[in-house]
Formats: C-alpha cells, structure tokens, sequence
C-alpha cells in the first residue's frame, strides 16, 4: 500500500475539519473545503439526474443515497449547502434538502454525527 503524503494528509485535515466545524477554519482552508464539497455535491448531482433518467444503476445509487445521509449530519456539509445549493440543478436540491430535513430522526446518521464530532471512540 502507498504511504499518504503530506499534501494528501493535508487534504484530508481540512476536509475533516470542515465537516465537523467550518468555522474552525482558515480563509484558504475554508476555500479548500467548499471546493471538496463541490466535487461531491456536483458529482451527486449529476448521478441523481442519471437516476432520474434511468441511466445509472440502482446499486451504485444506493451506495451513494447512504454518503447523503451521511453529509447530511455533518455541520459542514449542512453549512456549504445553505450557501450553495442553488448551484445545483432544482430535483437535486430538492431531493438533498428533503434528507437533511429527513435525518434528525435517523438513528445511523444520528450514531455518525456523535462519532465524528467528538474524540470519542464509537459505541459497540
């Protein structure tokens, strides 16, 4: 396995942080992080409209519905999204929108969201 360099690790830092609390960050480090989100989010939005249009298969959708819920619990992603969801196609937005409203009653998401803003170790 390759070793992570230190641009990598870099990364990683700041997309971590950005998700657990933007306001942690740094003027570049915020820059760096809402252009992470950006690549997901548009990389999601084009895969929900291919599965709007019956060209993406159900598996992969899936796979990629269970990261939404995800970044949904995140203060990061649901910060970047109140800023820029109107750069995304309207069904998407839409349909993004209705999972963060969706996820304070979803037990996983709620397991996630304790996990990655605290050190603590999750629960087994």
């Amino acid at each position: 396995m390759g070793s992570v360099n230190s641009s990598q690790r870099e990364s990683a830092e700041v997309l971590y942080q950005g998700l657990s609390d933007p306001s942690d960050l740094d003027e570049v480090d915020t820059l760096r992080f809402m252009s992470s989100m950006n690549g997901v989010f548009r990389y999601i939005d084009t895969s929900y409209l291919q599965r709007e249009a019956g060209e993406l298969d159900e598996e992969l959708w899936r796979s990629l519905e269970g990261q939404l819920r995800l970044l949904a619990a995140t203060l990061g992603a649901r910060k970047y999204w109140s800023l820029r969801s109107h750069w995304y196609s309207g069904p998407f937005a839409d349909y993004f929108s209705s999972i963060i409203d969706a996820t304070e009653a979803d037990e996983d998401v709620l397991l996630y969201r304790r996990t990655i803003h605290t050190d603590e170790p999750p629960p087994t």
